[in-house]
Protein backbone atom coordinates (compact mmCIF):
# COMPACT_ATOMS: atom_id res chain seq x y z
CA UNK A 1 0.00 0.00 0.00
CA UNK A 2 2.93 2.34 0.75
CA UNK A 3 4.44 1.94 -2.74
CA UNK A 4 1.03 2.35 -4.41
CA UNK A 5 0.53 5.61 -2.50
CA UNK A 6 3.93 6.84 -3.69
CA UNK A 7 3.01 6.08 -7.31
CA UNK A 8 -0.30 7.99 -7.04
CA UNK A 9 1.39 10.96 -5.34
CA UNK A 10 4.13 10.96 -7.98
CA UNK A 11 1.65 11.04 -10.86
CA UNK A 12 -0.23 13.94 -9.25
CA UNK A 13 2.93 15.99 -8.73
CA UNK A 14 4.13 15.26 -12.26
CA UNK A 15 0.89 16.51 -13.79
CA UNK A 16 0.86 19.68 -11.68
CA UNK A 17 4.50 20.33 -12.54
CA UNK A 18 3.81 19.86 -16.25
CA UNK A 19 0.87 22.26 -16.11
CA UNK A 20 3.04 24.95 -14.53
CA UNK A 21 5.78 24.34 -17.09
CA UNK A 22 3.47 24.75 -20.08
CA UNK A 23 1.75 27.86 -18.71
CA UNK A 24 4.97 29.66 -17.79
CA UNK A 25 6.92 28.53 -20.87
CA UNK A 26 4.27 29.74 -23.29
CA UNK A 27 4.28 33.18 -21.69
CA UNK A 28 8.08 33.31 -21.54
CA UNK A 29 8.22 32.35 -25.22
CA UNK A 30 6.06 35.38 -26.03
CA UNK A 31 8.03 37.70 -23.77
CA UNK A 32 11.46 36.70 -25.12
CA UNK A 33 10.28 36.34 -28.72
CA UNK A 34 10.96 32.59 -28.92
CA UNK A 35 8.80 30.18 -30.87
CA UNK A 36 6.89 27.40 -29.07
CA UNK A 37 9.03 24.92 -31.03
CA UNK A 38 12.26 26.23 -29.51
CA UNK A 39 10.71 26.28 -26.04
CA UNK A 40 9.61 22.68 -26.48
CA UNK A 41 13.01 21.60 -27.76
CA UNK A 42 14.96 23.34 -25.00
CA UNK A 43 13.24 24.50 -21.80
CA UNK A 44 10.56 21.81 -21.65
CA UNK A 45 12.85 19.05 -22.92
CA UNK A 46 15.44 19.95 -20.28
CA UNK A 47 12.93 20.21 -17.44
CA UNK A 48 10.93 17.09 -18.25
CA UNK A 49 14.13 15.06 -18.72
CA UNK A 50 15.38 15.91 -15.24
CA UNK A 51 13.90 12.71 -13.72
CA UNK A 52 15.94 10.63 -16.19
CA UNK A 53 19.05 12.66 -15.36
CA UNK A 54 18.62 12.21 -11.62
CA UNK A 55 17.90 8.51 -12.04
CA UNK A 56 21.01 8.03 -14.19
CA UNK A 57 23.32 9.76 -11.71
CA UNK A 58 21.88 7.86 -8.73
CA UNK A 59 22.12 4.56 -10.61
CA UNK A 60 25.75 5.18 -11.56
CA UNK A 61 26.65 5.92 -7.96
CA UNK A 62 25.56 2.33 -7.23
CA UNK A 63 27.58 -0.74 -8.33
CA UNK A 64 26.53 -2.63 -11.49
CA UNK A 65 23.70 -0.23 -12.30
CA UNK A 66 24.61 0.66 -15.90
CA UNK A 67 21.66 -1.41 -17.16
CA UNK A 68 19.35 0.86 -15.17
CA UNK A 69 20.82 3.93 -16.90
CA UNK A 70 20.70 2.48 -20.41
CA UNK A 71 17.25 0.99 -19.85
CA UNK A 72 15.91 4.28 -18.56
CA UNK A 73 17.29 6.27 -21.51
CA UNK A 74 16.39 3.84 -24.30
CA UNK A 75 13.08 2.89 -22.69
CA UNK A 76 12.16 6.57 -22.25
CA UNK A 77 13.01 7.32 -25.88
CA UNK A 78 10.79 4.44 -27.01
CA UNK A 79 7.98 5.49 -24.64
CA UNK A 80 8.20 9.15 -25.68
CA UNK A 81 7.19 8.24 -29.24
CA UNK A 82 5.49 4.84 -29.03
CA UNK A 83 3.40 5.68 -25.98
CA UNK A 84 3.25 9.46 -25.53
CA UNK A 85 3.57 10.68 -29.11
CA UNK A 86 1.09 8.12 -30.42
CA UNK A 87 -1.30 8.80 -27.53
CA UNK A 88 -1.23 12.57 -28.13
CA UNK A 89 -1.80 12.16 -31.88
CA UNK A 90 -4.52 9.55 -31.33
CA UNK A 91 -6.47 11.85 -28.99
CA UNK A 92 -5.64 15.11 -30.79
CA UNK A 93 -4.96 14.24 -34.47
CA UNK A 94 -2.96 17.04 -36.09
CA UNK A 95 -0.63 17.70 -38.96
CA UNK A 96 2.97 17.55 -37.75
CA UNK A 97 4.68 20.87 -38.61
CA UNK A 98 7.04 20.86 -41.63
CA UNK A 99 9.87 22.12 -39.45
CA UNK A 100 9.74 18.87 -37.49
CA UNK A 101 9.63 16.82 -40.70
CA UNK A 102 12.59 18.44 -42.41
CA UNK A 103 14.75 19.70 -39.54
CA UNK A 104 14.06 18.21 -36.12
CA UNK A 105 13.50 14.57 -37.12
CA UNK A 106 16.75 14.30 -39.15
CA UNK A 107 18.63 15.82 -36.20
CA UNK A 108 17.00 13.31 -33.83
CA UNK A 109 17.91 10.38 -36.08
CA UNK A 110 21.48 11.64 -36.46
CA UNK A 111 21.89 11.89 -32.67
CA UNK A 112 20.46 8.37 -32.23
CA UNK A 113 22.81 6.97 -34.90
CA UNK A 114 25.74 8.60 -33.16
CA UNK A 115 24.71 7.12 -29.79
CA UNK A 116 24.33 3.68 -31.40
CA UNK A 117 27.84 3.90 -32.85
CA UNK A 118 29.22 4.76 -29.41
CA UNK A 119 27.28 1.85 -27.85
CA UNK A 120 28.59 -0.69 -30.38
CA UNK A 121 31.56 -1.77 -28.24
CA UNK A 122 29.34 -2.45 -25.21
CA UNK A 123 30.93 0.27 -23.08
CA UNK A 124 30.74 4.06 -22.92
CA UNK A 125 33.85 5.69 -21.43
CA UNK A 126 34.26 9.23 -20.14
CA UNK A 127 35.93 10.22 -23.43
CA UNK A 128 32.85 8.94 -25.29
CA UNK A 129 30.66 10.92 -22.92
CA UNK A 130 32.60 14.10 -23.69
CA UNK A 131 31.99 13.60 -27.41
CA UNK A 132 28.25 13.02 -26.77
CA UNK A 133 28.08 16.18 -24.65
CA UNK A 134 29.81 18.27 -27.34
CA UNK A 135 27.37 16.96 -29.94
CA UNK A 136 24.45 17.80 -27.65
CA UNK A 137 25.69 21.38 -27.17
CA UNK A 138 26.28 21.71 -30.92
CA UNK A 139 22.74 20.61 -31.76
CA UNK A 140 21.10 23.13 -29.48
CA UNK A 141 23.45 25.91 -30.56
CA UNK A 142 22.38 25.13 -34.14
CA UNK A 143 18.70 25.30 -33.15
CA UNK A 144 19.10 28.81 -31.75
CA UNK A 145 21.20 29.91 -34.73
CA UNK A 146 18.54 28.74 -37.18
CA UNK A 147 15.83 30.41 -35.07
CA UNK A 148 17.68 33.73 -35.20
CA UNK A 149 18.28 33.31 -38.92
CA UNK A 150 14.56 32.78 -39.57
CA UNK A 151 12.82 35.25 -37.26
CA UNK A 152 9.09 34.96 -36.79
CA UNK A 153 6.53 37.47 -35.71
CA UNK A 154 5.23 36.96 -32.20
CA UNK A 155 1.66 38.16 -31.71
CA UNK A 156 0.80 38.96 -28.12
CA UNK A 157 -2.72 37.94 -27.08
CA UNK A 158 -5.22 40.48 -25.82
CA UNK A 159 -4.67 41.26 -22.15
CA UNK A 160 -1.15 39.84 -22.10
CA UNK A 161 0.99 41.36 -19.35
CA UNK A 162 4.77 41.15 -19.08
CA UNK A 163 5.53 39.25 -15.87
CA UNK A 164 8.72 37.33 -16.61
CA UNK A 165 9.82 37.10 -12.96
CA UNK A 166 6.51 35.54 -11.94
CA UNK A 167 6.64 33.14 -14.89
CA UNK A 168 10.21 32.15 -14.02
CA UNK A 169 9.05 31.40 -10.47
CA UNK A 170 6.23 29.25 -11.85
CA UNK A 171 8.73 27.50 -14.10
CA UNK A 172 10.99 26.79 -11.12
CA UNK A 173 8.00 25.57 -9.11
CA UNK A 174 7.02 23.24 -11.93
CA UNK A 175 10.53 21.79 -12.06
CA UNK A 176 10.52 21.23 -8.29
CA UNK A 177 7.19 19.42 -8.55
CA UNK A 178 8.66 17.27 -11.32
CA UNK A 179 11.64 16.42 -9.10
CA UNK A 180 9.41 15.47 -6.17
CA UNK A 181 6.92 13.60 -8.34
CA UNK A 182 9.62 11.68 -10.17
CA UNK A 183 11.32 10.68 -6.91
CA UNK A 184 8.07 9.42 -5.40
CA UNK A 185 7.00 7.64 -8.56
CA UNK A 186 10.33 5.93 -9.19
CA UNK A 187 10.70 4.85 -5.56
CA UNK A 188 7.16 3.44 -5.56
CA UNK A 189 7.45 1.77 -8.97
CA UNK A 190 10.84 0.18 -8.30
CA UNK A 191 9.58 -1.00 -4.91
CA UNK A 192 6.62 -2.73 -6.55
CA UNK A 193 8.73 -4.18 -9.39
CA UNK A 194 11.42 -5.48 -7.01
CA UNK A 195 8.75 -7.12 -4.90
CA UNK A 196 7.60 -8.95 -8.05
CA UNK A 197 11.19 -10.12 -8.75
CA UNK A 198 11.72 -8.46 -12.16
CA UNK A 199 15.23 -8.09 -13.71
CA UNK A 200 17.06 -4.74 -13.68
CA UNK A 201 16.91 -4.33 -17.47
CA UNK A 202 13.17 -5.00 -17.56
CA UNK A 203 12.56 -2.73 -14.57
CA UNK A 204 14.46 0.06 -16.32
CA UNK A 205 12.84 -0.37 -19.75
CA UNK A 206 9.30 -0.49 -18.40
CA UNK A 207 8.85 0.81 -14.86
CA UNK A 208 11.64 3.41 -14.62
CA UNK A 209 11.35 4.52 -18.27
CA UNK A 210 7.59 5.02 -18.18
CA UNK A 211 7.78 6.56 -14.72
CA UNK A 212 10.39 9.13 -15.70
CA UNK A 213 8.57 9.79 -19.01
CA UNK A 214 5.36 10.85 -17.29
CA UNK A 215 6.48 14.52 -17.20
CA UNK A 216 6.78 14.39 -21.01
CA UNK A 217 3.35 12.76 -21.22
CA UNK A 218 1.67 15.32 -18.99
CA UNK A 219 3.47 18.25 -20.65
CA UNK A 220 2.70 17.11 -24.21
CA UNK A 221 -0.94 16.36 -23.39
CA UNK A 222 -1.42 19.74 -21.74
CA UNK A 223 0.30 21.46 -24.67
CA UNK A 224 -1.93 19.59 -27.14
CA UNK A 225 -5.06 20.56 -25.17
CA UNK A 226 -3.91 24.18 -25.41
CA UNK A 227 -3.37 23.74 -29.19
CA UNK A 228 0.41 24.17 -28.86
CA UNK A 229 1.12 21.35 -31.32
CA UNK A 230 4.70 22.49 -32.00
CA UNK A 231 5.45 22.43 -28.27
CA UNK A 232 3.71 19.07 -27.78
CA UNK A 233 5.82 17.26 -30.39
CA UNK A 234 8.93 19.42 -30.00
CA UNK A 235 9.07 18.53 -26.31
CA UNK A 236 9.24 14.81 -27.15
CA UNK A 237 11.93 15.21 -29.81
CA UNK A 238 14.00 17.51 -27.62
CA UNK A 239 13.65 15.11 -24.71
CA UNK A 240 14.87 12.18 -26.85
CA UNK A 241 17.92 14.14 -27.99
CA UNK A 242 18.55 15.20 -24.38
CA UNK A 243 18.22 11.61 -23.14
CA UNK A 244 20.47 10.02 -25.72
CA UNK A 245 23.28 12.57 -25.57
CA UNK A 246 23.28 14.65 -22.37
CA UNK A 247 22.12 12.03 -19.86
CA UNK A 248 24.40 9.30 -21.18
CA UNK A 249 27.30 11.78 -21.14
CA UNK A 250 26.65 12.84 -17.52
CA UNK A 251 26.23 9.21 -16.42
CA UNK A 252 29.53 8.22 -18.07
CA UNK A 253 31.32 11.07 -16.24
CA UNK A 254 30.16 9.62 -12.92
CA UNK A 255 31.32 6.12 -13.92
CA UNK A 256 31.94 4.41 -17.31
CA UNK A 257 28.91 2.49 -18.55
CA UNK A 258 29.13 -1.25 -19.21
CA UNK A 259 25.78 -2.68 -20.24
CA UNK A 260 23.97 -5.75 -21.57
CA UNK A 261 24.19 -6.54 -25.30
CA UNK A 262 20.43 -7.05 -25.27
CA UNK A 263 20.03 -3.27 -25.48
CA UNK A 264 22.02 -3.10 -28.72
CA UNK A 265 20.42 -6.21 -30.25
CA UNK A 266 16.77 -5.68 -29.26
CA UNK A 267 15.89 -2.32 -27.75
CA UNK A 268 17.90 0.06 -29.95
CA UNK A 269 16.27 -1.31 -33.16
CA UNK A 270 12.85 -0.81 -31.52
CA UNK A 271 13.84 2.78 -30.66
CA UNK A 272 14.76 3.44 -34.31
CA UNK A 273 11.51 1.85 -35.50
CA UNK A 274 9.43 4.32 -33.49
CA UNK A 275 11.57 7.29 -34.57
CA UNK A 276 11.02 6.41 -38.23
CA UNK A 277 7.33 5.81 -37.43
CA UNK A 278 6.96 9.38 -36.10
CA UNK A 279 8.79 10.71 -39.14
CA UNK A 280 6.41 8.77 -41.40
CA UNK A 281 3.42 10.28 -39.57
CA UNK A 282 4.63 13.74 -40.57
CA UNK A 283 4.10 12.85 -44.26
CA UNK A 284 0.65 11.21 -44.14
CA UNK A 285 -2.70 13.06 -44.53
CA UNK A 286 -4.20 14.22 -41.24
CA UNK A 287 -7.18 11.87 -41.68
CA UNK A 288 -4.78 8.91 -41.33
CA UNK A 289 -2.93 10.21 -38.27
CA UNK A 290 -5.35 8.87 -35.65
CA UNK A 291 -5.58 5.32 -37.02
CA UNK A 292 -1.82 5.06 -37.52
CA UNK A 293 -1.18 6.47 -34.03
CA UNK A 294 -3.46 3.83 -32.53
CA UNK A 295 -1.51 1.21 -34.49
CA UNK A 296 1.69 2.68 -33.01
CA UNK A 297 0.25 2.38 -29.50
CA UNK A 298 -0.61 -1.25 -30.15
CA UNK A 299 2.96 -1.78 -31.36
CA UNK A 300 4.32 -0.27 -28.15
CA UNK A 301 2.11 -2.54 -26.03
CA UNK A 302 3.34 -5.47 -28.11
CA UNK A 303 6.94 -4.50 -27.30
CA UNK A 304 6.13 -4.33 -23.57
CA UNK A 305 4.43 -7.74 -23.79
CA UNK A 306 7.56 -9.12 -25.48
CA UNK A 307 9.75 -7.82 -22.64
CA UNK A 308 7.49 -9.41 -20.04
Amino acid sequence: MFYISLVILGVLFLYLGAELLVRSSCRLALFFGLSPMIVGLTILAFATSMPETISAVVAQLQQNASDIVMGDVIGSNIANIGLIGCLVLAIFPQAIPKQIRYREMPVLLASALFLTAVMAKGQILRSDGLILLLMFLGIFALQFFLEKKNPHKVILPTGYSHRPIWDLLLLAGGILLLFGGAYALIKGAIGLASWWGVQQRIIALIVVAIGTSLPEMATSLVAAIRHEKEMAIGNLIGSNIFNGLFIIAIASFVQPLTFSRHFFNIDVPVMFFFMFFLWMLSFVPIKMVRSLSIAGLIGYLGYISFLL
